[in-house]
């Protein structure tokens, strides 16, 4: 019997940050907030069940408008497994949280997002990253 293979070739168009913070994700949504002129609104964990049996849940924040969307979502795992740490994107285990990016959020390009981020004190280090080098990339489509 011959068998078929589906090829699904998803569009990363979206910018991704990570933060190194020792926050707690509320209250980092709050500084940002408070930063960036936005409502990041606590949404429902995401769930990820893999393969194996194993399950993550990512705590996560949003922010909507017609023209973009801010998503802060937190590295490490939500479930209480003390075995077993597991993160969102485990090759950047050393990140605390992403900020995913669509769009453009305040009717303008807006060139002073990274250093207005960068500005928040309480956050460590801040990076970009190119989405195409990295190897779990498809645990940020949702």
């Amino acid at each position: 019997m011959a068998r078929s293979k589906l090829v699904v070739d998803y569009k990363f168009d979206f910018h991704l940050f990570g933060l190194i913070c020792d926050l707690k994700e509320y209250r980092l949504a709050w500084l940002l907030n408070r930063q960036l002129g936005i409502h990041l609104i606590k949404q429902k964990d995401i769930e990820y069940e893999f393969l194996n049996d194993e399950k993550i849940l990512v705590s996560n924040y949003l922010f909507e408008t017609d023209n973009a969307q801010f998503r802060l979502l937190k590295n490490k795992s939500e479930n209480k497994n003390p075995e077993r740490i597991a993160y969102l994107l485990p090759e950047l285990h050393k990140f605390d949280f992403f900020i995913i990016k669509h769009g453009i959020l305040d009717g303008k390009e807006d060139v002073n997002f990274f250093s207005r981020i960068r500005d928040i004190d309480e956050i460590q280090y801040i990076t970009s990253f190119d989405i195409s080098k990295i190897k779990s990339k498809e645990n940020l489509i949702f």
